[in-house]
């Protein structure tokens, strides 16, 4: 080889080097914009979905603050009635049983006991229905219930409990309602 030719090859890979540099070259400026617009991109959704993620925390705390409320209310008024019934009919036995005698006052009795053993079982399911409740809202508070999307389930945490126990409500109360008072007659 020559010296010109030499030359000549020594100029082509310096025009070659020259534009393959990455700092002048047009593709590689816009593969640099394009990383740096998508990683902007990034960091910005990133912010929305943890905004979001702290907005429905909120809600959802607010709405379970709202529930808990309202379940409180319920169980109390419930009791309360409870309660009151109860003690209207275990009066109204006891003013008939003075006129009562024999096996009619024995049998008086023993359903006096009953009505006073229902009382003490709504008094119980008040105090339990409160600790179900105290239970649920800790185990929400401390994650023991995850959160999750709204749409990944279709009822409210916790619903069969509440459901169950309003149920044994209904029932202590048609207890009540079938126990009457003793007929004036006998």
């Amino acid at each position: 080889m020559d010296a010109s030719s030499t030359q000549n090859y020594i100029e082509l890979l310096e025009k070659t080097n020259q534009q393959l540099s990455l700092w002048y070259n047009p593709y590689g400026f816009l593969v640099g914009i394009l990383t740096l617009l998508i990683t902007l991109l990034a960091i910005l959704f990133t912010y929305i979905l943890w905004r979001q993620g702290a907005e429905y925390k909120k809600t959802f705390e607010s709405f379970l603050d709202e529930r808990r409320r309202f379940i409180e209310s319920e169980i109390k008024k419930s009791i309360e009635i409870g309660e009151i019934n109860v003690n209207g009919l275990i009066e109204q036995w006891q003013n008939k049983m003075e006129s009562l005698n024999g096996e009619t006052k024995i049998k008086a009795e023993a359903e006096l006991e009953k009505l006073k053993k229902i009382r003490e079982s709504i008094v119980d399911s008040g105090k339990t229905a409160s600790n179900l409740q105290k239970g649920l809202t800790y185990a929400i508070r401390n994650d023991g219930v995850k959160w999750t999307p709204p749409s990944s389930y279709s009822r409210q945490p916790h619903g069969d409990l509440l459901s169950q126990l309003q149920e044994q409500v209904q029932a202590l109360l048609a207890q009540i309602a079938a126990l009457q008072p003793p007929d004036e007659k006998q």
